[in-house]
């Protein structure tokens, strides 16, 4: 039997997210299986059925790579979820403390120093959820959703691999975290506001946020 070589095929959604993944599949093969999901029921989104109901060679190389990736995703094991104890932790915390819907945002070590929106992939946003139990995962412009995690730190769904790298870095040591996100991009990465004193860029956050957050500051230790 020939040995079969994964392809790597990407798609791009609406919102600008572009997937990347592989498979063995040959595009009809691919349609055929998607065929038999949407017939036995395990898919039933309208834009399956529209796939899975038009002739194989009537498909696009998009609407083809897009029948890829659903039957690519439906083959996969279930998403067991990371797991970001001390991320959730301290967004419970100061969520319960009085702060409603905290914000913490985090840069990938590597990302090069930055301004404007941060629209890069390695910056996110960690954002406490208005009357919910749920922390949405951002990019550092609020513009992309990555997902969701819940209360104890676990993720409902694989995230891009530098978006995982910096919450693995953020979750290891978050006052190191904090620290990076400063003297990067000149901002608190609690409020966003810009940091002018030269303690505060240090640190990643301004006295007042150190304060709310109940962490170490230089200002409040001389104050003190």
């Amino acid at each position: 039997m020939p040995l079969v070589c994964p392809r790597t095929i990407t798609v791009r959604k609406r919102n600008g997210q572009v997937l990347t993944f592989q498979t063995s599949l040959s595009d009809q093969e691919a349609h055929t299986s998607l065929t038999t999901l949407v017939r036995n029921g395990k898919l039933t989104s309208s834009f399956a059925t529209d796939l899975a109901g038009r002739p194989y060679y009537a498909l696009s190389e998009t609407q083809l790579a897009w029948v890829q990736k659903i039957v690519h995703d439906a083959n996969k094991p279930p998403f067991a979820g990371e797991q970001f104890v001390s991320i959730a932790a301290m967004l419970t915390v100061v969520n319960e403390g009085g702060i409603k819907n905290p914000i913490l945002r985090a840069v990938h070590p590597d990302c090069p120093p930055l301004d404007g929106k941060h629209r890069e992939e390695g910056v996110i946003c960690l954002k406490w959820l208005r009357n919910s139990t749920k922390i949405a995962i951002l990019s550092g412009d609020k513009e992309m959703f990555y997902g969701y995690m819940d209360k104890r730190g676990v993720t409902d769904r694989e995230l891009p691999t530098l978006i995982l790298e910096t919450l693995q870095h953020t979750n290891k040591d978050l006052v190191r975290s904090a620290t990076l996100y400063g003297r990067k991009t000149g901002a608190c990465c609690f409020c966003g506001r810009e940091l002018t004193r030269e303690d505060s860029i240090g640190a990643g956050y301004g006295p007042i946020c150190a304060e709310k957050w109940g962490l170490p500051h230089p200002y409040n230790m001389e104050v003190n």
